[in-house]
């Protein structure tokens, strides 16, 4: 318990303590540096247009802006497609073999030449002067080799989950806090910019881009800061067992990154090695640690007098459940919540059995289709 208890409440508030004593790093806004827009995509190429026009409405100067949109070789859709729709306005190349997100990001930016490289999805949409933010940031702060920016949920307060939410809202705080300490180990990845330096390619497969880039560059050497005033706007909103399967995805993820780049549990390899333990792999060790202190607890009660009060346990159960039975409404919504959290803590397990199989392909399949080149 007292693990969880450093990992989830002293070790955050602690580094958000800390980090206050640190001068806020500087975001000027610029526009003349050589920047590449990365946008990989399997998505219709309608959808693409809109997001390419939206990139370049940026306040950023498009005589120094190169766009490339990556299509995956795994997508439904051909090249052609793309070129037809936004011909003039940004470049199309296709993602190398098998496919997947990391191999078109791959494709991307190797036909990229700018000194700087922006990385987008293909829905959240860019707010005003997000490029010159990203890119000022680290032309202002030349230790940083990736900035990462914000994700805004375009959500109204009625439509926010209360549990992600607040998770949400904490993820932010911890970030701002690890950035001015050192580094964030996690990028958002609908918004980051890299130095094109940086840049090493993806293996194939790679699930968590966003993980894989930033850590690469702290690995290396640099380090990865927060722009929180270079935000990207999402609009979409995600049920709750989608958000589920967003989690299972992550955690497969770093799973899948800790295999591939063992050095990072090394703390004398690993500049971040403490926020990498506590903000990300005891995601994975909680359900486990829980359960640990949860058959203690009952070892100890079975040994002691105490146990034989056991059955006490059950009252506040019974207590919510004939309150959900009679019709409250608020009983029933904090029912609703507390599942939804236990739900959560079963993520790490879906992740672990994936891990285990070799199970990396996480994304929905589509069929693949021949793509003239």
């Amino acid at each position: 318990m007292s693990v969880l208890i450093v990992g989830w409440v002293i070790y955050p508030l602690a580094c958000i303590v800390i980090a206050r004593r640190h001068s806020v790093l500087s975001a000027p806004s610029v526009a003349g540096q050589s920047v590449a827009i990365v946008l990989a995509t399997r998505e219709a190429p309608e959808l693409v247009a809109r997001q390419v026009d939206s990139l370049l409405s940026q306040e950023y100067p498009q005589g120094h802006l190169d766009l490339i949109v990556a299509v995956d070789a795994r997508s439904t859709h051909l090249t052609r497609d793309y070129q037809t729709l936004i011909a003039g306005r940004a470049r199309v190349v296709l993602g190398d073999e098998p496919g997947g997100k990391a191999c078109a990001l791959n494709a991307g930016v190797r036909s990229a030449a700018a000194d700087y490289v922006v990385f987008a999805d293909s829905q959240p949409r860019f707010l005003d002067q997000s490029i010159a933010r990203l890119v000022g940031f680290l032309h202002a702060n030349p230790q940083f080799g990736g900035v990462s920016g914000a994700l805004v949920l375009n959500e109204l307060p009625h439509q926010r989950d209360p549990v992600l939410g607040r998770v949400w809202d904490y993820e932010l705080a911890v970030r701002r806090a690890h950035a001015n300490l050192h580094s964030i180990c996690a990028v958002t990845g609908a918004i980051y910019a890299i130095r094109r330096e940086y840049w090493q390619s993806l293996p194939a497969g790679a699930i968590c881009d966003d993980l894989f880039v930033p850590m690469h560059i702290i690995l290396t050497g640099g380090r990865v800061g927060f722009c929180e005033s270079a935000r990207a706007l999402d609009a979409r909103i995600f049920s709750r067992p989608q958000e589920f399967q967003r989690k299972v995805r992550t955690l497969t993820g770093m799973l899948q990154f800790v295999m591939a780049r063992p050095e990072v549990l090394l703390p004398w390899r690993n500049p971040v090695w403490a926020q990498f333990v506590f903000h990300k792999l005891l995601r994975i060790a909680t359900p486990f640690l829980a359960a640990i202190f949860a058959g203690g607890v009952s070892v100890g009660l079975y040994s002691s007098d105490v146990f034989a009060f056991w059955p006490l346990a059950f009252v506040p159960f019974a207590l919510l459940l004939l309150l959900a039975a009679i019709g409250s409404s608020r009983t029933q919504k904090i029912i609703r919540d507390t599942g939804w959290v236990l739900l959560l803590l079963c993520a790490p397990l879906v992740a672990i059995w994936r891990a285990l199989r070799g199970k990396w392909d996480v994304w929905t399949p589509q069929l693949h289709s021949p793509d003239p080149r």
